[in-house]
């Protein structure tokens, strides 16, 4: 899986996607889940000022209510469903600090729709 390309291609069509059948927002416009993902980059997913669906964009690493770290081998598994989020954590694998709760929203619009 090419990381940079769920990111960048890839997930935000994903969730315009889920915006235009109509499903409620995933987030509101203040609000972002930041993803760093060592060797291939850094990702927030937030609400767009529009308030419809999300917007996928690099990272700068300012303060977010959620911030998601591992490295691109732990994503990938992950992706593909070979562990656990919460092994993942409870090992050290990955790391989560904020609001694990909005991670569990993005998780849950995107259940399904993203072939790993």
């Amino acid at each position: 899986m090419d990381v940079r390309r769920l990111f960048e291609e890839t997930l935000p069509r994903v969730l315009a996607d889920a915006g235009t059948h109509g499903t409620a927002p995933v987030f509101s416009p203040d609000v972002a889940v930041a993803f760093d993902i060592i060797d291939a980059g850094r990702w927030e997913v937030c609400g767009p000022d529009s308030g419809v669906g999300v917007e996928v964009r690099p990272w700068g690493g300012t303060v977010r209510d959620c911030v998601v770290r591992c490295d691109t081998p732990t994503f990938e598994t992950l992706l593909r469903g070979g562990l656990r989020a919460a092994r993942a954590y409870a090992t050290g694998r990955a790391t989560v600090e904020g609001d694990v709760g909005l991670l569990l929203r993005l998780r849950d619009a995107l259940d399904g729709r993203i072939e790993p």
